[in-house]
């Protein structure tokens, strides 16, 4: 599968161009990433450009994380509870506080630690509004399954919109979600922002450059080097390196329909257990500082700089899984998908002709051989 070229934005549009916003669905699922938001921010920074996350989007994050730190403490102590029963010593870990309200304050304090980015408050003017569309279900007031809904997307979008001087022209939109967002801006009677994923920004804002040819062969090396050193750490019986880190994994549905699954099955985690190979390095993209520096047979030595690439490894993967029976207890069960195709989306910094470390750019997924 090949992903389509991202293209920069042209002159006019760059020049206008005031703020990044992050939309609820930005990263996906509705969950925040906040190792992304600082990245993006500080890459903004040095842009010139700003970082906006408007109140009800991190409202919605908070509370979406908030749920989830819920199901995971009620599949752990489910588990701990069957392994005791069955006479295995089991200690309950550490888990997040109960309590969804501690668990919200601690997303948005972190959330405000977070440099150079902006929380947008909402504006009294930008609730009632919102409230309003919703309730008389004008502007972008709709209903989803019967249920009026669309008072958050109006709010927040206004106070973007007065934010960024009466136009959408100077803000891009980070989002993986676009039909709701052209939907509310028609219900608002404005023209949409400019909208790109994550994974759009390097080349679309930043100037990023497809990759003049031996990024990708670096980028190769150092994770066919890295696997190697995992493998003799692994028979000397030592802990794996910590640098490698794939981020957060969604696995295609698809790659679970082999498995003993009802309809009421839910995904739990994913977890890499074993990396065979690298398939390709594909989508790379360079920083200005590489594509200058390569222009010599001398730079390719000392090349310093960022790239983005997305790399594709063959792995067996631990999945985990749980159901909720009639008795209310929560099982858990899990199995391996062998030679698995992983693709990441990844941000590489390059000192010197050698990779310094690399890090998560955006969703990981598992997929079918044949995709």
């Amino acid at each position: 599968m090949t992903t389509p070229a991202r293209q920069p934005l042209d002159a006019a549009a760059r020049a206008r161009l005031k703020a990044v916003v992050f939309d609820t669905n930005a990263f996906g699922h509705g969950l925040p990433d906040l190792r992304q938001l600082r990245l993006t921010s500080e890459q903004m920074r040095d842009a010139d450009l700003e970082t906006w996350v408007p109140d009800p989007v991190a409202w919605e994050w908070a509370e979406h994380l908030s749920r989830e730190v819920e199901t995971h403490r009620t599949t752990t102590q489910s588990a701990i509870k069957r392994m005791r029963r069955g006479g295995i010593h089991a200690e309950v870990p550490i888990l997040p506080s109960a309590d969804p309200a501690q668990t919200i304050e601690v997303f948005l304090t972190a959330l405000e630690d977070v440099p150079d980015l902006t929380v947008l408050p909402l504006s009294g003017e930008a609730a009632r509004a919102g409230l309003r569309d919703q309730i008389m279900q004008t502007g972008p007031g709709r209903r989803k399954q019967n249920v009026k809904t669309g008072a958050s997307d109006s709010a927040w979008l206004r106070d973007v919109l007065t934010a960024a001087g009466g136009s959408f022209a100077g803000v891009l939109l980070l989002t993986q979600d676009r039909a709701d967002i052209y939907a509310a801006c028609h219900g608002l009677g404005v023209s949409p922002p400019t909208m790109l994923t994550v994974r759009d920004l390097a080349q679309s804002v930043l100037g990023f450059v497809t990759d003049p040819g031996h990024i990708a062969q670096l980028i190769s090396a150092y994770f066919t080097g890295l696997l190697k050193e995992l493998r003799q750490l692994s028979r000397d019986g030592l802990p794996t390196l910590p640098e490698l880190d794939l981020g957060i994994i969604e696995i295609d549905p698809r790659l679970l329909d082999g498995g003993c699954h009802g309809p009421q099955t839910q995904l739990h985690d994913v977890s890499i257990h074993h990396i065979d190979r690298v398939a390709k390095v594909s989508d790379v993209s360079v920083d200005t500082d590489i594509a200058e520096q390569t222009s010599s047979a001398v730079g390719k030595q000392a090349t310093s700089g960022t790239a983005e690439a997305t790399i594709e490894v063959v792995a067996d993967l631990e999945v985990w899984t749980y159901e909720i029976d009639r008795d209310g207890e929560i099982q858990m069960d899990s199995h391996m998908l062998y030679d698995t195709r992983v693709l990441a989306p990844i941000l590489v910094r390059i000192e010197n002709g050698l990779v310094l470390s690399i890090s998560p750019l955006g969703e990981t997924r598992a997929v079918r051989s044949t995709e």
